[in-house]
């Protein structure tokens, strides 16, 4: 079987496994996670295989035995995986060094600070 199809496989099999009228994703970070390892995948940057691997070890390593089927622990666990699992992948191909996502989340934290130091406080508004 192709990348492609299995591809399509999983994504079938994820959707006939969740409720009717339910979301697949319940932020726009998971979509773009997903879209972002599938779309490298299909460029032939590394096999999903690879990605897949780091993927179930992440999960295992943060593997909740109690609610594991509730949205919550999908939106807690399972995507924060694929985060960990793409970092990883990543710094293994070399595109990112390590600790280069904390500091780039430390940049925006320390850029958030100084704009929130700067700002006025709001006047309260008169009725």
């Amino acid at each position: 079987m192709s990348q492609p199809d299995h591809h399509r496989l999983a994504i079938a099999a994820l959707e006939q496994a969740r409720p009717q009228h339910s979301q697949l994703f319940q932020a726009p970070w998971q979509a773009r996670i997903f879209a972002l390892i599938v779309e490298a995948v299909k460029e032939g940057h590394f096999p999903w295989t690879d990605f897949q691997a780091r993927l179930v070890a992440a999960l295992a390593r943060n593997e909740d035995a109690d609610g594991c089927e509730t949205d919550e622990y999908i939106e807690r666990h399972y995507f924060d995986a694929w985060l960990i699992a793409a970092e990883e992948t990543l710094q293994a191909l070399g595109l990112i060094a390590a600790g280069e996502v904390e500091r780039q989340i430390e940049t925006v934290r320390a850029e958030v600070d100084r704009i929130r130091s700067i700002q006025q406080p709001l006047e309260p508004f008169p009725f």
